[in-house]
């Protein structure tokens, strides 16, 4: 876990980047989780050059921005960062990753609690999920699908308005919600179980 740091105004400094989308499919598993987040991302400092993400504790998968699948050389994994190296002014960013919510004892992003999944993102637990610009003066819209085991996690809750449920074939199923206000991601919340 990161030290404590104190930020000072006369220190603060605006974000390089925008996220106008962050799109997210939660696959909840026992084992693991694996979370898509595909995000609409703007250049608001055009000086640049790479994209910088808090990122704590996650297993990254597959990155595509736009339609290209970034292979080791385009990106760097640091202690708490994911840096996408040279990005455009707009673009389009997927981050597929896993994380271990079963094993999440720092209580801080997604973990579990008995048999319920659920999240605690204030005030920088978000970055334990996927990568993102973790801090408060972004905001973006959010559109959150979650699919689980319908026998163990009947209920499936994410911030804004229920816009689907569906069923799988393998006994699993799905809603998807949407919030059309912008809000920072440790706004963000996430509950799956039998309430």
């Amino acid at each position: 876990m990161s030290k404590a740091e104190t930020i000072y105004l006369k220190d603060y400094k605006a974000p390089e980047f925008s996220i106008k989308t962050c799109d997210l499919v939660f696959e909840l598993f026992e084992e693991h989780t694996q979370v898509t987040n595909l995000m609409s991302i703007i250049k608001v400092d055009k000086t640049v050059k790479d994209l910088v993400l808090n990122s704590v504790d996650l297993e990254l998968v597959e990155i595509y921005l736009d339609d290209e699948r970034l292979d080791e050389s385009r990106y760097v994994i640091e202690e708490e960062t994911l840096k996408i190296l040279d990005v455009r002014d707009t673009f389009k960013l997927i981050i597929i990753n896993k994380i271990y919510p079963q094993l999440n004892s720092e209580l801080e992003g997604l973990y579990k609690s008995g048999t319920i999944f659920c999240t605690q993102n204030e005030p920088e637990g978000f970055r334990r999920i996927t990568p993102y610009i973790d801090r408060p003066d972004v905001m973006a819209v959010f559109k959150t699908t979650l699919v689980a085991d319908k026998k163990r996690y009947p209920i499936l809750l994410s911030n804004g308005n229920r816009e689907s449920n569906f069923k799988l074939d393998d006994g699993r199923h799905g809603a998807t919600w949407f919030d059309p206000h912008p809000k920072p991601s440790y706004l963000f919340a996430l509950v799956a179980g039998d309430l």
